[in-house]
């Protein structure tokens, strides 16, 4: 099994993961539990080191204590059966090691652990596997160190390090029993150990010694789990008839000679009368106990406070961080991890620089390589989430908080995405509100189940719903002759995200001829012009007053990325670089660009092929726009509108420079919505929609590649296929009339009968050529190879190989998509 070893004392960097570690067999009395989190307490890092253990573990050993899971096996008639989710803590050594069968100490950082039965307790249903493993082990502590406090309510207790692992659950406990509650804690955490724990007071140690913030206020017990010179600083504060409960892990008491004699010195002291009742706690794992802690934790008296989360391959990153003494609350460890995309970071940590940084800071700050390279519009829209973000968790609104993931957090994104993507149905709505019911609900749908969109945005994590939104909108607003809307939206949604200007020529074209002309024209044009430069000064003008104009546009056109993304979208680029790859094979040439190990990543240069400057593509990119834009201009009719962005869209994906695989969303999604609409382009839409999204989606693939998201992202294709295949044959899209509804009116679509039916009719199903329904079942030997008999064959060698594989033959169809859109541009 997977776990973390620790084959020697030493410092963090001496734990490794180990794959073939030894599974834990499970005796009579036992439980074998499958660790889904664990967490880092300070005793581990201590273990690792060596302090107090040295000769009491032997080694090689799997530290960790805290576990939250599920049982795998237990005795007939357990309390905690098979499938049961538990929790509790392992003592050291430990107890599910098996001396007769010679297996060595396991700890709770493996993938599976055997502990007695009454260490463990059911876990509260309200909690995450993340939120419980941060629980058990300080839980026990602070529930045990109040018991030996003894204190009545009203009397006032010290609670040292209210933020840590043990404090941020001792002090709201305290607070239930009625005691006045006091800590200690830095700067940081001063607003957190009051607002959210509900400490009375706080005194920041950085800035002043707590004995001298309360001198003449006695204290009745204190809790310190710091030591050091801190526990005769605060004996100076206690009360003659206080408790004074220094704080130390099971199994560890005998390991040194000077805890002992702290231990013995306390008690003589205070058997003499010379100083308050001492009690060194000793912690072991209690399943009574924590069931306890349990039903507090429904109550709502306890709750974990889980400062960040990390996966088992960084367990010596997370030991780093927790021996910095400056955590707030636990750093748990996931040894079976959900996905979290890097994306999950980038956009806390612009939540993070809106909230806590001045404006002239936001496109200036490095402190994440994660810097801020979305338009300002977007990041007014990160300040604005903030201000809700802090009432989850406002620890994630800390700029110094890098790779920060509470559950609060994770929850608070994903929500955000759920409730902004509402804008994208809304316009799917708006897009068909005159059509038919039939063709409304399958706007909805298509927009709602595109597979696509669901990879990127819940499971990747991004905000493509809401952008897309707004495009649609502005595709609408056009194709219903509201230039003014149309103008305005779209200006709006480049300074949201700029990548849509890869269809801003068609925008340009279609409203300076079809808005402005005739005897108005020059007012026009300048009501038009006011109207976008007043929403891109709205946008860029705090920023250009405050001399930030040149650092902004540095970060929205950071040309040095390269011609291709890390991974290769699928287009002509991607295409190129291949030929690139297999031409320097042949020849024995190697530049940046041949090895087969890697992508593009930054810019490189190529073997044999000549080099594709920004510029080229750029060139590349217009010259295949201009038949498309030169027919707009001669007929800016809005029939030919919503094709003709498409197709600029579609053009820019193809032979853009550094183009993200995630952009072809940008044809696809609007696609499925101009369909149920009746404006989608061709003679057989329906196919040409699914052709098109299939590839598009699977081209995404690679994007979700941990192995729990595998079955979720063939089934989303696969079932989205078979029902848009088998049920949108049968309704009536692409109704007569017109878009805007009245008769007579230039823009094809919904509307009322009577008038020309467009193409955009998809009653006669699915019409794929023979050539698209062999490609398309190409996909499936594509998939078992990519996925499962290259991995296996190459195993670490070639790890670019099935990526490239995948993107080369994405790339294929989105070639024929583009050239069927392209003569469905110039029929129209």
């Amino acid at each position: 099994m997977r776990a973390a070893v620790l084959p020697r004392f030493g410092p963090p960097s001496v734990v490794r993961v180990e794959q073939g570690w030894p599974t834990p067999v499970r005796q009579r009395g036992q439980v074998l539990v499958q660790v889904h989190c664990s967490s880092v307490n300070p005793i581990d890092c201590k273990t690792r080191a060596g302090i107090w253990t040295r000769f009491l573990c032997p080694l090689p050993m799997v530290p960790g204590r805290d576990v939250a899971g599920v049982v795998l096996e237990s005795d007939a008639g357990s309390a905690f059966p098979p499938g049961s989710r538990v929790w509790g803590f392992v003592a050291y050594p430990s107890p599910g090691r098996n001396r007769q069968l010679h297996l060595p100490a396991s700890g709770a950082w493996a993938e599976q652990v055997s502990l007695p039965e009454e260490h463990l307790a059911l876990m509260p249903a309200s909690l995450s596997f993340e939120q419980a493993a941060g629980l058990p082990l300080v839980a026990t502590t602070a529930f045990q160190a109040l018991e030996m406090l003894q204190l009545r309510p009203g009397q006032r207790v010290l609670i040292h390090a209210g933020a840590g692992g043990v404090g941020s659950v001792a002090v709201p406990l305290a607070k239930a029993q009625g005691l006045h509650v006091t800590t200690t804690c830095s700067t940081r955490n001063l607003a957190f150990v009051k607002q959210e724990l509900g400490a009375d007071e706080a005194v920041d140690y950085t800035q002043q010694r707590f004995e001298g913030a309360l001198q003449g206020r006695p204290v009745d017990g204190v809790i310190d789990p710091i030591g050091g010179d801190y526990e005769g600083r605060s004996m100076q504060l206690l009360t003659r008839s206080g408790a004074f409960v220094s704080i130390l892990a099971a199994g560890h008491v005998l390991g040194t000679a000077a805890v002992l004699w702290r231990l013995l010195k306390g008690k003589l002291l205070h058997y003499l009368g010379l100083r308050p009742r001492y009690h060194l706690e000793v912690v072991s794992p209690d399943g009574a106990r924590l069931a306890a802690i349990g039903r507090l934790v429904e109550q709502g008296k306890v709750r974990p406070v889980v400062d960040r989360v990390l996966p088992l391959e960084r367990i010596s990153e997370a030991m780093e961080y927790v021996e910095q003494g400056h955590t707030r609350g636990k750093v748990v460890v996931l040894l079976i991890p959900t996905y979290r995309s890097t994306d999950f970071e980038v956009h806390r940590n612009w939540l993070a620089i809106t909230h806590a940084l001045p404006l002239d800071h936001w496109y200036q700050d490095e402190t994440s390589h994660w810097t801020l390279d979305y338009p300002p519009l977007f990041a007014w829209f990160e300040w604005a989430l903030a201000k809700v973000a802090r009432w989850f968790d406002p620890a994630m609104l800390e700029v110094q908080n890098l790779d920060y993931a509470s559950p609060a957090t994770l929850l608070f994104q994903r929500l955000t995405v759920v409730a902004t993507e509402g804008l994208l149905l809304f316009a799917a709505w708006h897009a068909t509100r005159r059509c038919p019911r039939a063709a409304r609900l399958a706007a909805l749908f298509l927009a709602a189940a595109n597979p696509g969109l669901l990879l990127v945005d819940h499971m990747h994590f991004q905000y493509n719903g809401m952008l897309l939104g707004v495009f649609m909108l502005a595709l609408t607003a056009a194709a219903e002759e509201r230039h003014l809307a149309a103008a305005a939206l779209f200006a709006t949604l480049l300074n949201l995200k700029h990548i849509f200007l890869y269809a801003a020529p068609a925008f340009f074209v279609f409203l300076l001829r079809r808005y402005c002309r005739g005897p108005r024209a020059v007012p026009r044009f300048l009501a038009l012009g006011a109207l976008v430069a007043a929403i891109f000064g709205a946008s860029l003008g705090p920023f250009a007053a405050a001399g930030q104009l040149p650092q902004l546009l540095r970060r929205l056109f950071p040309f040095a990325r390269g011609l291709c993304h890390a991974y290769w979208a699928p287009n002509v680029w991607a295409l190129y670089a291949a030929a690139d790859k297999l031409l320097s094979a042949a020849l024995g040439r190697h530049g940046s660009a041949a090895s087969m190990t890697g992508g593009l990543v930054g810019v490189a240069e190529f073997a044999v092929l000549p080099q594709i400057s920004s510029g080229a593509t750029a060139l590349w990119t217009l010259a295949a726009m201009a038949p498309c834009l030169l027919r707009l201009w001669r007929r800016p009719e809005p029939r030919a509108f919503p094709a003709a962005v498409l197709y600029c869209t579609l053009c820019s994906f193809m032979l853009g420079y550094h183009v993200h695989e995630k952009a072809i969303l940008m044809v696809t999604l609007p696609l499925g919505v101009l369909l149920a609409a009746g404006l989608a382009p061709g003679e057989r839409p329906l196919a040409d929609f699914l052709f098109i999204n299939t590839v598009g989606t699977y081209s995404l693939f690679p994007l979700l590649f941990e192995p729990q998201e595998y079955p979720i992202k063939v089934l989303l294709l696969v079932v989205f296929n078979l029902v848009a295949s088998s049920w949108l044959p049968r309704l009536q899209l692409g109704g007569s009339g017109t878009a805007s509804g009245k008769q007579g009116g230039s823009a094809r679509g919904c509307g009322k009968k009577g008038g020309k039916s467009g193409g955009g009719s998809v009653r006669s199903g699915v019409q794929l050529s023979r050539v698209e329904r062999l490609y398309l079942w190409g996909l499936v030997p594509l998939e078992l190879a990519t996925s499962w008999v290259l991995p296996a064959v190459l195993g670490d060698r070639l790890p670019f190989l099935p990526l490239a594989a995948v993107s080369l033959y994405c790339s294929l169809g989105l070639l024929r998509s583009w050239a069927r859109l392209a003569a469905q541009t110039a029929a129209a």
